[in-house]
């Protein structure tokens, strides 16, 4: 039965641009000693004219968090550019739900209330609801779906040194991109296996949760790649191209656009709305 007054939880996480990612990775985790608990980083969310990002997280106290985004490329404006557009988006206020049916109840009392759903995204660890209030500015409901757990805050750790290492502070568009970052990201993970014999490319890197597990499903049974432990992640490498149709693996939008989040080795050929390939 459909409950139209539900309850909310808290606040999930807020969240801010951020076009100095090396300071503000310093501040929030060495200053203000926030642990890092999550990073995305996907190509536009497989937008036109959405720019690359990093998203990451850092734990706020009481179930809560505090996020930023990083846009690959673009320079600081000096105010907000108003509700709408990505950095619109980032600018926004998630509450808490703990269960399906409330996320269920909450989007059945947001309708009857004639309030428009924008979206409803399943991310990697969360399920999301997308509104906004009457001034257009972008809200959230959000159910965790799965607890970050030691391999996310490893993980996060990894992804914010090569997006420091990469960008330091300041755009640098003509010459740096996201895939500058996946692969010194690819790297790092490689580094972190110092007895492994030799490095096969092109490869790529999935951490070990449930989010990516049909992928890593799908490389196991295709012809001509394999799939190796790697401590937290999964190496999927071949010894020509790495082909993957998105169909193939099941996985949403959201997800799909992340899933070079763990590196690679060698070049990609191919990043769309239908497949990925990475050639040596």
């Amino acid at each position: 039965m459909t409950d139209l007054n539900p309850k909310l939880h808290g606040v999930h996480h807020t969240a801010f641009p951020t076009w100095k990612p090396k300071e503000t990775v310093e501040f929030y985790r060495d200053v203000m000693g926030l642990k890092p608990i999550h990073a995305i980083t996907a190509k536009g969310w497989g937008r036109d004219v959405h720019p690359d990002f990093v998203h990451f997280f850092f734990e706020a106290g009481e179930n809560s968090a505090i996020a930023f985004f990083y846009y690959i490329g673009t320079e600081e404006m000096a105010e907000p550019a108003g509700p709408r557009g990505y950095l619109g988006m980032a600018r926004h206020t998630s509450w808490t739900v703990e269960s399906e049916e409330e996320l269920e109840d909450w989007k059945a009392r947001l309708e009857a209330k004639g309030v428009k759903i924008s979206e409803e995204v399943q991310h990697e660890v969360i399920r999301s609801l997308y509104f906004r209030d009457p001034n257009g500015y972008p809200l959230e409901i959000s159910l965790t779906t799965r607890a970050p757990d030691g391999r996310d805050a490893a993980d996060a750790e990894l992804t914010l040194q090569a997006m420091i290492e990469t960008f330091a502070d300041g755009p640098n568009a003509d010459t740096t991109t996201i895939e500058d970052m996946w692969r010194r990201k690819g790297e790092l993970v490689a580094e972190a296996s110092p007895n492994e014999a030799a490095r096969i490319m092109p490869a790529l890197f999935i951490l070990d949760v449930p989010e990516f597990a049909p992928l890593v499903a799908f490389a196991e049974n295709a012809e001509g790649l394999d799939v190796t432990a790697r401590g937290d992640y999964r190496k999927i490498h071949g010894d020509t191209e790495i082909i993957i149709p998105r169909a193939a693996t099941g996985l949403g939008q959201a997800v799909w656009f992340g899933i070079l989040v763990g590196g690679f080795e060698g070049r990609i050929a191919e990043f769309s709305d239908t497949k990925l390939v990475i050639s040596p």
